[in-house]
């Protein structure tokens, strides 16, 4: 046999052998060489497997086996480039699926044209069948296993890491418990209690979806299309090359094809941006702790020498602060109520999809929204089991709890519908909706807010019909309420806001600009007049004599009493966003956005005393997401504080802070 021939036999017998070895490597091992020697192997042998979960990830969210392989390489290129970032190296199946599933719902929402355009032709025959008095069939009924595909995809990614992980290698990639629990590094019995648990909580979230499955067909949901959905060879050896060039520190271009190089990119931004606000919350946490620290230290050294001299009374030193950011309630927070108890904490969140929608001729985007109902366990300092997800194409404009913290009200919009909103109550401790009555059925109608005046009594607001805003009162005992008119406004005005007194004696009632007050023992409404834009928010404080405004541009504080302004409360002519008063009355919350040039230069909390009408803090916003939604907890030393926000590609940013305030507005 010639020298060439005998050598290119041998070079394949050793490359055989070195893959064989490799199988037999933990993916922390396999890791370690990539990252340290750049072993082509190593990572072949990863990409071998897990590259089928991956791919199928793609497949399921998008349908397409070309978007899917998009999404393969995309995902194996952000792991050739963060191999050294990863945290659990011994198995990081978790990890991938995590990436895969964030990059395909990201070209998912890129791609949404198509299904924007069948939802309408869908709501479309909706609308004919209800106008020629057919029953509508329902939506839950006609699911498809794609469909439930998807949402299981979404509710393991949502899971914690310590039970997704044995999920993804056993229900997934299809390993044994023994090898699961040997590559996460667990004992077989800490691997089952996590199987277990992660199991229930799917299942629970999967429940609250409206999907009652067994794990037999969860399995079948992932497992479809094992045949199909193989890696093609093609793509394994591309991802393979353009890894290792990218591990090198050379550009993948010149392999993959420019829609994967731009999604790994912002795959890769997203992921320093992450790291960024991480490690500027330690810092500041940091900088607070050596702040602290020298005070303590200055205080000793002042004490061992000279007598010090007594500190002068007034205006508190100023502080750092840093709030908590509670992660895994979805990418945007529209609103955040407490309950009266103070040991859950109600928070609506919200995900944009979005598509198009032609305008004077001109295509502009669309944001259809996706809101969940989710609830904060204070004293566990976790998120209860007991998520309340919302179809789609559904705006939540009101959220309320009731005086016994039992039941959550709140007011759909639905956008696929002609006319009609619903307001819905939740069971807090079950997490199941209980009841679901229209607040009105006429088309071109509006449900703008909802308050509990007792725990059987709810008050809601808006426009019934289109020419009339009012308020009605429904009695939630029924098992139908029905909403009697308690106010209505003039023709051409709007009713923006309505809050009634701790002792339920007075009522004020913003009409536009202007608030209409009854206060205790008079029947005869009081107008207050100064705001020169729409009010957003009305609250009383607990002597109900105080009631506080707020409107995009001010917020004023009055006695309800004789109708006498007391307070404006300056905000240097800034737009707001959010008002929140504190349960003793004594501090006002506003949310700002800080304007320079015309231009958005960041946002903050500025904290005020309703008695003078002074600025006690500031609380300073870190990151491009501002505050929409203020609620302070029934003791007044902890602000939640929600941010809801759409970057210019239309991505949806949110955060929840909880700021730790003190004694100071108790």
């Amino acid at each position: 046999m010639p020298r060439t021939q005998t050598a290119a036999l041998l070079g394949c017998v050793r490359s055989l052998k070195q893959r064989e070895e490799a199988r037999a490597l933990s993916d922390g091992e396999l890791l370690r060489r990539f990252i340290g020697q750049n072993d082509e192997t190593a990572f072949r042998a990863i990409v071998g497997r897990h590259g089928p979960m991956v791919f199928r990830v793609g497949l399921r969210l998008l349908h397409s086996e070309q978007d899917a392989e998009d999404v393969f390489q995309a995902t194996f290129l952000v792991l050739a480039k963060k191999a050294a970032a990863v945290q659990r190296q011994d198995s990081i199946g978790s990890w991938l699926f995590g990436v895969a599933y964030r990059l395909a719902w990201r070209m998912k929402r890129s791609l949404a044209r198509q299904r924007v355009r069948d939802m309408r032709a869908r709501d479309m025959r909706v609308r004919d069948m209800r106008a020629r008095g057919k029953r509508c069939p329902d939506p839950l009924a006609a699911l498809s296993v794609r469909e439930a595909q998807e949402i299981v995809d979404a509710e393991l990614a949502r899971l914690p890491e310590r039970y997704r992980g044995p999920l993804v290698l056993c229900c997934l990639e299809g390993a044994t418990r023994d090898e699961a629990a040997r590559q996460l590094g667990l004992t077989p019995s800490t691997l089952k209690k996590r199987l277990e648990r992660g199991r229930a909580l799917l299942h629970k979230r999967l429940g609250c979806r409206g999907l009652t499955v067994t794990g037999a067909l969860i399995a079948s949901f992932v497992a479809e299309g094992l045949a199909s959905a193989a890696v093609p060879a093609l793509l394994m050896t591309s991802t393979i090359k353009a890894a290792a060039i990218v591990a090198a520190g050379g550009a993948a271009t010149a392999v993959v094809s420019t829609k994967v190089a731009a999604l790994t990119q912002g795959a890769l931004r997203t992921m320093l941006l992450t790291k960024l606000k991480i490690a500027t919350a330690l810092l500041l946490m940091i900088l607070a702790c050596i702040g602290a620290g020298s005070i303590v230290l200055a205080c000793c050294l002042s004490t061992a020498g000279e007598p010090q001299a007594e500190q002068p009374q007034g205006k508190q030193a100023e502080r750092t602060v840093v709030p908590k950011s509670i992660v895994g309630v979805g990418e945007g927070v529209q609103n955040v109520v407490w309950g009266p108890n103070g040991k859950f904490l109600a928070v609506l969140t919200n995900i944009y999809d979005v598509g198009e929608d032609v305008v004077n001729g001109k295509k502009q985007p669309l944001l259809f929204e996706h809101c969940t109902l989710m609830l904060w366990d204070v004293e566990k300092q976790e998120w209860k089991l007991t998520a309340v997800p919302l179809e789609a194409k559904v705006r939540v404009n009101a959220l309320a709890v009731s005086p016994d913290g039992k039941t959550l009200a709140f007011g759909l919009h639905d956008l696929s519908r002609i006319g009609g909103d619903d307001i819905r109550l939740v069971d807090v401790e079950k997490g199941k909706v209980t009841k679901s009555f229209p607040f009105s059925t006429e088309p071109g109608t509006w449900l703008m807010g909802l308050v509990f005046t007792s725990n059987d009594s709810l008050a809601a607001w808006g426009k019934d019909v289109p020419e009339r805003s009012v308020v009605k009162v429904f009695d939630v005992k029924k098992e139908k309420p029905e909403g009697a008119v308690a106010i209505k406004a003039d023709p051409d005005t709007e009713v923006t806001c309505f809050a009634i007194s701790f002792n339920g004696r007075s009522d004020a009632l913003a009409i536009d600009n202007t608030i209409k007050v009854v206060p205790e023992g008079s029947n005869k409404a009081v107008d207050l007049e100064g705001h020169s834009k729409r009010i957003f928010a009305l609250a009383f404080s607990p002597k109900d004599k105080v009631l506080v405004s707020g409107s995009r541009d001010t917020v004023k504080v009055w006695d309800v009493s004789d109708g006498k302004l007391l307070h404006t409360l300056t905000t240097d002519d800034q737009p707001l966003n959010a008002m929140a008063l504190s349960p003793s009355g004594k501090t006002v919350a506003i949310g700002i956005v800080v304007r320079k040039d015309e231009k958005v230069a960041g946002h903050e909390v500025r904290l005020f005393d309703v008695q003078t009408g002074k600025l006690k803090r500031t609380l300073k916003v870190t990151g491009k997401v501002g505050i929409t939604t203020l609620a302070f907890s029934p003791d007044g030393q902890t602000l939640a504080a929600g941010g809801l926000a759409v970057d210019a590609d239309y991505n949806t940013l949110g955060e929840l802070r909880l700021w730790p305030l003190g004694k100071d507005t108790k």
